[in-house]
């Protein structure tokens, strides 16, 4: 008796991962069609067994649940990528920053020496007038 209840729950565990195998594989195949297509394709899976009203309906609600979750996944992807582009501008900004900060310290490093050098200059020549 202990065999035939593990057998079942084998065999139901191993059911349970093909169904969510087909389902997983089933939302890609749908997010990847367009209305129409999804529209053809459960008309030609559910022809002759639903009524038309029904057929309708079913195709309205998979369209609806498919371009639903397509879409929140896709705006998870876009604030993650939105927050990304702000951090890297921050970044850019504050590297930018400390570069005109460095090239304003070195430019006027340079404006010194230069006026140093003209000081110089100055000096020497009125020293050799003398």
């Amino acid at each position: 008796m202990k065999k035939l209840i593990k057998f079942v729950l084998f065999v139901a565990l191993v059911t349970a991962a093909i169904g969510a195998v087909a389902s997983f594989a089933s939302r890609k195949k749908f997010a990847s069609m367009s209305d129409d297509e999804i529209r053809t394709f459960l008309a030609s899976k559910l022809e002759g067994k639903v009524a038309d009203d029904q057929l309708a309906s079913i195709q309205d609600a998979v369209i609806a649940g498919v371009r639903a979750r397509s879409g929140s996944g896709g705006d998870h992807y876009a604030e993650d990528v939105q927050e990304a582009v702000e951090e890297l501008i921050d970044v850019a900004a504050d590297a930018s920053k400390d570069a005109a900060e460095s090239s304003s310290d070195a430019a006027e490093d340079l404006v010194e020496a230069a006026g140093d050098k003209a000081e110089a200059i100055a000096d020497a020549l009125t020293s050799d007038d003398d």
